[in-house]
This record gives C-alpha cells, structure tokens and sequence, in this order.
C-alpha cells in the first residue's frame, strides 16, 4: 500500500473506533456486573471501550507514521538516475509487496482461529493461532531472526492466553469457550 492509502485507512481506522465508542451506550450495558466487588467501573461496557480506544489509538499512531512517511518521502523525490542507490523507503516499500503472502496467510490463520474457539476452546485454539503467527512472522523475515524468540513465545503464546481466560473467568465474570486446559486450570 502506498503512504497515502495508508494514511486513509488509518483513518477509517479511527472512525471505526470513534463509531464503535459512541455505539456502545446503545448496545451493551453500562450498569455495574453485579458482585463487581466495589469496582463500578467494571461494567459489560468496559471491553468494548477499551477496544475502541485501542481502535483510535492505533489508527492515530498509523496516521501520524503514514504521513511522516509521505512527507519523508515527498522531501526526497529528487529524479534518480541509474547511478544513484535506492533508498530505504524504496526498499520497505519492495519488501511490503513482495510480503502479500505473509498478509494472506495471517488473515486465513485469524478465520481459521475464530472457527476453532468453539471446537478446541479458547486458550488452545489461542495458542495453536499464536504459534501459527510466530512461524508466518518468522517465515516472512527470515534475515531479521530474534536471538531469543523462546521467551517470547512462551509468554507471548502459552502464558498470555492461559492468564487472559483466568482473569476473563475470576474477575470480569466472563466466560470463554473452555477446553481442555481452562477445564484443567479452573477445575471445572
């Protein structure tokens, strides 16, 4: 994609997070969950605002890269000729779209994800996607290897999904689809 097709879906971005903010009053409560234990922030609306500010954030910060990047790019526009070297941009730019299988593959792995929560639960098939990621994230960078991705994985792909389910569980009351681990962590 080009600076400014990044910049404006950047900006649907954005608007995508504003509209979900604004349609929450409407969609989902914002009473306190009963037995919050004092906390009357947390309510069912709590997630749902957090995603939307995640939403606008991103999407700002995805702007502001964008445009720098055009300015950037627009600053140094000079004619090239078959003696001058390519700059980094013009590299990043041949890199994004030589890496379009790598776009494909984590947009199937995500559907693919989506449909194994039911079946699998939510923490396994979490995990199963995370790894899945790690190794499309590896496969499309293969010069720029972490030394130590092992901790990485471990916290980012087996610990992180196993602590989200517990504190989903325990504190927002919120059920995800269990498996055969959370079956094990919870006792149920």
């Amino acid at each position: 994609m080009s600076d400014r097709e990044n910049f404006y879906a950047a900006l649907v971005v954005v608007a995508a997070g504003i509209c979900v903010h604004l349609l929450i009053p409407f969609q989902v409560s914002t009473d306190p969950i009963p037995g919050s234990r004092g906390f009357v922030t947390v309510s069912p609306s709590t997630l749902p605002r957090l995603a939307s500010w995640g939403l606008v954030i991103v999407g700002l910060l995805w702007a502001a890269r964008s445009f720098l990047r055009k300015r950037r790019s627009a600053g140094s526009a000079a004619p090239e000729t078959p003696a001058t070297p390519a700059t980094p941009a013009d590299d990043l730019a041949a890199m994004e779209t030589e890496r379009w299988k790598w776009s494909i593959l984590v947009w199937v792995s995500a559907i693919v994800y989506v449909l194994l929560i039911p079946v699998m639960g939510y923490t396994e098939a979490s995990i199963v996607f995370g790894l899945a990621l790690a190794a499309s994230m590896l496969w499309a960078r293969p010069g720029a290897r972490i030394r130590n991705y092992w901790l990485g994985l471990a916290v980012g792909v087996v610990i992180l999904p196993v602590v989200l389910y517990v504190v989903f569980h325990n504190f927002f009351y919120v059920t995800l689809e269990p498996g055969l681990l959370s079956r094990l962590l919870l006792l149920e």
